[in-house]
């Protein structure tokens, strides 16, 4: 994970590829000082063999509000700071699953955005 610009950019790498049946969520939410935590951006990306969805706090985005590119083992994501946000931290985390049985999962951790 590292900032570019304007973008915060996750690299994830995979044991393998995704299967049908297997799923990989990618959790990132916003938090301001200034701002009350449950109005923060809170957004939950939804990776499958194919598609991918994009939600904040369960509310469905436009795929283009983010940049993906996939390959079998790595998915990399762009995410404007603005969408969410502006933050002054980063709270993150991301799973793997397959249906609704947890296969791995990565502890939360905090990015601080420097001003």
């Amino acid at each position: 994970m590292r900032l570019e610009d304007n973008d915060l950019i996750f690299s994830i790498k995979l044991s393998r590829p995704i299967a049908e049946a297997v799923g990989v969520s990618v959790y990132i939410f916003g938090y301001r000082q200034d701002r009350p935590f449950q109005e923060m951006p809170k957004l939950h990306i939804k990776f499958g063999a194919i598609e991918h969805q994009v939600l904040d706090q369960n509310n469905l985005l436009p795929i283009g509000v983010i940049k993906v590119e996939r390959n079998l083992k790595e998915i990399k994501i762009w995410v404007p700071l603005d969408l969410l946000g502006n933050p002054q931290r980063i709270l993150t985390s991301a799973d793997t699953y397959l249906g609704t049985v947890p296969l791995d999962w990565v502890s939360w951790r905090v990015l601080e955005i420097s001003n």
